[in-house]
């Protein structure tokens, strides 16, 4: 991490809106990660500062976004707290005002400014039929980025990556019998290709089912 300053002070200084005038407007339609009230009060404290500037990265392959969706109508605790108080949310393509290669490069910036310190989470199955070509997720310098290659790269310089739903962990319907793509989960993935990045798998579908966030944290 870089010294004296956070992330939110970069991104401040390079656009003119502080993080928190953001989230605030974007409270409604934002996604990620959080960790229940449940736990010892001065865990969360201390999590909430060891986090304050821990990026998140959140890509979505073949699904049906139903665990953004879910984790959207999360209550304990709120979106707005775990935007807030628990992580820095730096790419979700479901939620985020920014897109095409604007964003696609501000995923791979994060990416390799803090290498090994930010954490990945996946959701939706990667296909591997074709290269990959059945889930193209972006394109940058007019090449066409698919799910596979973000998993692969994204994945390999992150801290941790937690796959979530049971399209990321073992492929889900995607994968049913009949599908050419070739879908499969994470762990698969980095199996097949050499990535040693711990993974955290949740499955389910959907993963969040009684109104709390607390399966989608720790890593």
């Amino acid at each position: 991490m870089k010294d004296e300053q956070t992330l939110p002070d970069v991104q401040q200084k390079k656009t003119g809106v502080s993080r928190r005038t953001f989230l605030k407007a974007a409270t409604g339609t934002a996604a990620g990660i959080g960790i229940s009230q449940m736990f010892n009060p001065t865990l969360v404290s201390a999590l909430e500062k060891a986090l304050k500037t821990h990026p998140v990265l959140w890509i979505q392959g073949q699904g049906c976004t139903g665990c953004s969706v879910s984790l959207l109508n999360s209550v304990d605790p709120s979106i707005a707290d775990i935007l807030l108080k628990v992580i820095s949310l730096q790419f979700h393509p479901t939620v985020m005002a920014g897109e095409g290669q604007t964003a696609m490069e501000n995923l791979y910036a994060v990416a390799e400014e803090y290498k090994g310190k930010f954490s990945l989470v996946v959701e939706g199955a990667i296909p591997l039929a074709a290269d990959g070509k059945y889930c193209i997720v972006g394109e940058m310098n007019h090449k066409e980025i698919t799910m596979l290659d973000l998993t692969k790269e994204i994945g390999a310089k992150a801290g941790s990556v937690i796959a979530v739903g049971t399209c990321a962990t073992y492929g889900g319907i995607p994968a049913a019998k009949g599908s050419v793509t070739g879908a499969t989960g994470v762990m698969d993935v980095f199996k097949k290709f050499g990535i040693k990045t711990p993974v955290v798998n949740i499955p389910g579908c959907r993963p969040i089912r009684t109104g709390s966030s607390a399966p989608l944290f720790i890593s």
